[in-house]
Parts: C-alpha cells; structure tokens; sequence
C-alpha cells in the first residue's frame, strides 16, 4: 500500500473501529496537512520509523526506549498529550506480542519411508539371534544352593542379674544456728504505675497509620512524571522565562545556530538569556502548551493548543506590551 492510499484510507475510514496509535498520528498529520518527510526531517527521526509507527509495525522500531522517544517528540509536535499516547502505545504493543506468540505453532517436519536395504535387514536378525541364544545359555545355569545346617534350640534361659544398691543417705539433722534479732524494716507502700492516657483519636490515627499502608495512584504505576527542570539557569539576565504547561518541543536559534532543543516536560522552565534578544528566535509545535513571563508577568498565549510557530522574536520589549494584567 502506498502512502497516498494509506492517508486516503485515514481521511476516508470504512468502518468505525477502535482507533490505534498510529491511525490517531495519521490522522492528527493529515489534519494539519502536515508531510511525514517534513516532520521527520524536523524532529531529526527516520523516515521509516514514522511510517512503521503510524502503520502500527511496532516490532520494526529499534527498541522500547528509542520507541517511547520517539513517540513523544512525534505526539508533542501534533500537540496530543504524549503520556496518553505512550500508555496507549505499550498496551497495543503487549497485545499484538501475546496475539503473535499465541498464534505461532510449531509444523510437525515431515518424516519419509526409510525402507533399509536387505543386508542391514539379515545383519539385524542375525544380531537379535546371537543375543537371544547368550541370553537361554545364561539363564540355562543354575547356581546351587547349599543348606545351611542350623541345630534348633530347645529352650532360651533369661538371666536376670542383680546389681546392689547402694546405702541410702542418712540425713543427720544439726540443730539451726542461733537466730540473730532481725531488725525491724517498715514496709514499703507499693508504688502504683502510672500509665499515660492517649486520646482515642491518636491511637486511631495512630492505628490507622500503621496498619493501612499507602496505595500508589493509578498515574504513579503506570508513568511517573519527572520533577520539573530549569534550563538556561546561566543566561545573562533572563527577563523572559518559558514555562511549559504540558509536553512542548521548543528549539531556540541565533542566525543558523541552535543554542537550545528540547521536549519540554510539563512543569519544566527555560530562560532566555537577554543579550542581544533580537538575534534570538524561537519555534514550537504546540504554541499552547507554552506560556511566556516577561518581567514575571504573564503574556499573551502564542497560539491555540497543537498549533506551529517558528520564527518568534523573543524581545523582552515586545512581549512587554503583550502582558495579559495590562490588556485586562
């Protein structure tokens, strides 16, 4: 199938089957009106692993941690949430691995009708009846057993014998020592122990912290999400911060070189160095995903969610007039 086919089948779908991974990368493309070509050359991934990607040919991408890189860049730059698409993607990729391994089966090798030649026939024969005849000569002799003369016993006397005890200990009873006066010692109060009241509420609490441990959240077992980062920490006097709300690709150049390029993470920070600001251009995928602080105010949004900017000017002076408390 080629690839015109394969986008005509994703805008035309037939039946309304549960949507996979790669047919939701496909279609999210195509309603962009995005090239796979161009998009892999910009996120610096082959060609073939997209297209294996959107076909669902999962077993053809190199490995899982490869695999899950590139799934996220791709479903970044299409403005989906990528941790969705990754669950989705392991949960496809498990259950097209059981379905393959369930329906492999092993063909019986075909075996051919071997007849011997005849003198392999007659040495057989004569071989099993050489060995029949040592077996009949083998068994055919007998060992002699000879009786063993036992003179029966008419009775079995027991002897007891008797061994003296010895004399018992005589106990010569001595009369008790003299008594010395005790000296009188005035009793002693016992002490009552004093045990300390808890409240019914901190041996509960108490009770319950102990004997009910912590339950990890569902979004803890499946994927757990990085703590947020700070890039750009050593930038000259950065008045513009860009925080990322969700998964953002963002690539920041000076002329043709490329001072930063990275998938930002949800929570994750990047400052933008103030020397010589007009030099600096940033480009996203996903212009909503990304909200931009001058002077530690919030500006306007660069786009809707999922949209493409390339070549914004980060001045400080510009965004400046773009504060959303001043447009309020």
């Amino acid at each position: 199938m080629t690839q015109n086919e394969k986008e005509a089948g994703a805008l035309n779908p037939e039946k309304p089957e549960k949507e996979t991974v790669g047919a939701l990368l496909r279609r999210t493309r195509l309603a962009k009106n995005q090239d796979l070509r161009d998009i892999a050359s910009y996120l610096c991934i082959r060609y073939q692993f997209l297209e294996a990607l959107e076909d669902g040919r999962y077993k053809e991408l190199p490995g899982e941690a490869y695999a899950n890189g590139f799934i996220r860049s791709y479903a970044a730059y299409l403005g989906l949430n990528s941790a969705d698409i990754i669950t989705r993607y392991k949960q496809e990729f498990y259950s097209q691995s059981e379905r393959e391994n369930n329906a492999y089966t092993v063909m019986p090798q075909e075996t051919e009708n071997i007849v011997p030649a005849p003198r392999v026939l007659i040495a057989s024969v004569i071989l099993l009846l050489v060995a029949f005849g040592l077996w009949q000569a083998s068994s055919g002799k007998k060992e002699e057993i000879v009786p063993v003369n036992v003179e029966p016993v008419d009775s079995i006397v027991v002897v007891e014998q008797s061994y003296p005890l010895p004399p018992e200990e005589q106990v010569v009873s001595q009369p008790a020592a003299e008594e010395a006066p005790a000296s009188v010692v005035p009793p002693v109060p016992p002490v009552k122990p004093e045990y300390k009241e808890e409240s019914k509420e901190d041996s509960a609490d108490t009770a319950t912290s102990s004997s009910v441990p912590e339950v990890p959240s569902a979004e803890q077992k499946t994927e757990q999400q990085p703590e947020p980062r700070v890039y750009g920490q050593r930038n000259y006097k950065p008045r513009l911060v860009l925080v990322a709300t969700e998964d953002v690709w963002i690539e920041i150049t000076r002329g043709e070189t490329i001072l930063f390029s990275r998938l930002l993470n949800k929570g994750d920070q990047y400052m933008v160095s103030s020397n010589k600001p007009e030099e600096l251009f940033l480009k996203t995928g996903n212009a909503g995903g990304l909200e931009i602080y001058c002077d530690g105010k919030l500006t306007q949004a660069l786009g809707p969610r999922g949209s493409l900017r390339s070549n914004v000017p980060l001045i400080p002076d510009d965004f400046a007039a773009k504060v959303v408390e001043d447009i309020e």
